[in-house]
């Protein structure tokens, strides 16, 4: 396979890492898209506000700064930060996400949406960012630092969470062996089970 590196999409711009190619460290400008196709690689992707990228293949270390990274259906993700006002959704499965936020004063301004058949592990969210976990989806030992928000739909399975003092965790899907630390807080809404 073919390895690129150090790519720089501007608006309109699209690149496609086709089955068997890598591509390290492309920088995705407003407007341009990146396709990781099933077989590719791609490896620290930074993803500004307006960009996107799609994961069909495997992504590892990529930095959504405002940008939206789709991990669909059989893809993979590992270890990215998103960033404030970045979104990673979840269709296939992502491991070891880092969702924060600076403090603003707003609501989940970066976010990480597991959506139906989606699954998370091991990701740690603060700030004022959010994890969302759909029904269908499905999210594991996720850490809830300080500030940091994690939402199970009803019809959504966590199982494993931490806490932590300052972390908010409100269920109205199911939510079980949840461990909650000193100043940590879990709100069970109707229809909610932990």
């Amino acid at each position: 396979g073919q390895t690129g590196s150090n790519v720089v999409l501007n608006s309109g711009d699209q690149e496609v890492v086709k089955s068997g190619g890598t591509v390290v460290a492309t920088y995705a400008f407003s407007g341009s898209v990146e396709v990781v196709s099933a077989g590719g690689s791609d490896s620290g992707t930074t993803l500004v506000t307006g960009s996107e990228q799609d994961v069909y293949g495997t992504a590892s270390a990529v930095v959504v700064q405002g940008g939206l990274q789709v991990v669909e259906v059989g893809g993979k993700a590992n270890g990215t930060i998103v960033d404030t006002y970045g979104e990673q959704d979840v269709y296939g499965s992502a491991t070891g996400a880092v969702i924060s936020s600076v403090f603003i004063g707003e609501d989940y301004t970066a976010s990480q949406l597991i959506e139906a058949g989606g699954t998370a592990t091991g990701s740690t969210v603060s700030g004022e960012a959010v994890e969302m976990v759909s029904a269908g989806g499905s999210s594991i030992g996720t850490t809830i630092a300080g500030g940091g928000n994690q939402v199970v739909s009803a019809g959504g399975l966590d199982t494993g969470s931490t806490i932590a003092s300052g972390g908010f965790q409100y269920v109205y899907g199911s939510a079980n062996a949840t461990v909650i630390n000193n100043f940590g807080s879990q709100t069970i809404e109707v229809g909610g089970a932990a």
